[in-house]
């Protein structure tokens, strides 16, 4: 068994697949697979390219604007704690409503 990378029109990578040792490529397809490091790796005809996160990240993230201030972290964790409580009330009441058929006053 082969693995084959498929990748569209622009040379996005759309798919790895398992074909037998004998499978003959299709347009849009090459057994070198793409380095599971890139993000958005896209294949040029010969190999695959792209950046890495930490790339990614040297090239768009100012360190400077990073803010070090406790407070802001602080306000970031209770933001992500209500967001959460959020999302677990939406799932509760989404599931009264499927129990209730759609009436949250428990009457059909």
């Amino acid at each position: 068994m082969k693995t084959v990378a498929v990748y569209g029109n622009d040379g996005s990578f759309i798919q790895g697949k398992e074909v037998s040792d004998n499978y003959q490529l299709a347009n849009g397809e090459t057994f070198l697979i793409p380095d599971s490091k890139l993000l958005n790796p896209k294949f040029n005809g010969v190999s695959w390219v792209g950046i890495s996160q930490e790339e990614f990240n040297k090239e768009t993230i100012n360190e400077n604007n990073i803010s070090k201030d406790p407070s802001l972290k602080g306000m970031v964790q209770q933001l992500g704690t209500t967001v959460a409580q959020m999302s677990i009330a939406l799932t509760n009441i989404e599931q009264q409503l499927k129990v209730n058929g759609g009436n949250t006053n428990g009457q059909a």
